[in-house]
C-alpha cells in the first residue's frame, strides 16, 4: 500500500477488500476443474488462443462471484439467515461499519 493510501480510511478499506477478494477468487479456481489442455497438433495455434482465452473467462467470472460473495457477506453482517445461494435471505437495507466506514 502506498504512503499516501495509509492516511486515506477509505484507500486502506479499498486495499484490503481487494486482498480479500483476491484471497477468495483463488479459492474459487483452486475447487474449479481444471480445463483439459488443448492438443497443438490437431487445432494449432487457434486451439491455443481459444483455450487461453477460456482461462481468462474462468478468472474474470471467479472473480466476480468473489466480489459478490464478500460484498453480499459484509453486507449481511449479523444476518443468521442469509444465504449466499438465496438472494430472499439479503438484508433490503444496511447501516453497519462498512457502510458508515465510506460515508
Amino acid at each position: 500500500m502506498k504512503d499516501d493510501q495509509a492516511a486515506d480510511p477509505r484507500a486502506m478499506l479499498h486495499h484490503e477488500l481487494e486482498q480479500i477478494v483476491s484471497r477468495v477468487a483463488s479459492m474459487l479456481a483452486a475447487a474449479a476443474a481444471p480445463a483439459p489442455a488443448p492438443k497443438a497438433p490437431a487445432g494449432g495455434l487457434s486451439a491455443l488462443r481459444e483455450a487461453a482465452e477460456a482461462r481468462r473467462e474462468a478468472v474474470m467470472e471467479h472473480r466476480e462471484l468473489a466480489m459478490e460473495l464478500v460484498i453480499g457477506a459484509l453486507l449481511n453482517e449479523g444476518n443468521t439467515d442469509w444465504d449466499p445461494r438465496d438472494p430472499a435471505s439479503c438484508r433490503a437495507t444496511y447501516e453497519g461499519k462498512v457502510v458508515q466506514a465510506l460515508k
